[in-house]
């Protein structure tokens, strides 16, 4: 059973995502014990007002300067104490081993994949796109389009946290091909 999630990029899918996670995580929706997030990137005035004050009204201008990652976890440390919350700021790379009960979701803001994600998670202009059991590999999967809004970051999120519980209780993707889902916005 996999009771460990890391989110790698908490931009604003990342960070709509790691909030959504604890929220479900209150209803038992997801049994997990630890929420990790990865991102090097430091918070910029020009991250202000997306994803990272999506969860609270409070000033975030003296956070500028600071990992963004660190934000986040102030924000979410409160959700569920039951639930470790950590953060690291570096860059994931595939010399990382994936332990056994982690489940690892790629929100980085790019169209590379890393082979070890259970799941890509991207934003990009009119479309969004969730790509299961990604894989590194020249060819594009076949698409399937599910959604349009105007609520990008956030109806990713909480559709995908549907998929993400399946996935952790071993109800769907066993089959570990990839499989992609692509909604316009």
């Amino acid at each position: 059973m996999k009771d460990k999630i890391t989110i790698i990029g908490c931009g604003n899918v990342g960070t709509c995502l790691s909030y959504t996670i604890l929220l479900s995580t209150l209803e038992n929706k997801i049994n997990i014990k630890t929420l990790t997030i990865l991102d090097p990137d430091i918070i910029e005035e020009h991250n202000f007002p997306y994803g990272i004050t999506m969860m609270n009204h409070r000033e975030y201008k003296h956070y500028i300067g600071y990992p963004k990652g660190f934000l986040i976890v102030e924000e979410l440390i409160d959700i569920n104490e039951k639930i470790q919350v950590g953060t690291f700021a570096e860059i994931y790379s595939e010399i990382y081993k994936k332990k056994d009960n982690e489940f690892i979701i790629d929100c980085r803001d790019s169209n590379s994949q890393i082979e070890s994600s259970d799941i890509k998670l991207s934003c990009d202009g009119n479309y969004g796109k969730i790509i299961v059991n990604p894989k590194n590999k020249k060819g594009e999967p076949k698409n399937y389009t599910f959604y349009r809004s105007k609520f990008s970051s956030l109806f990713l999120s909480c559709f995908c946290v549907n998929i993400i519980t399946k996935m952790l209780q071993g109800e769907i993707y066993q089959d570990k091909e990839e499989k992609t889902i692509v909604y316009e916005l």
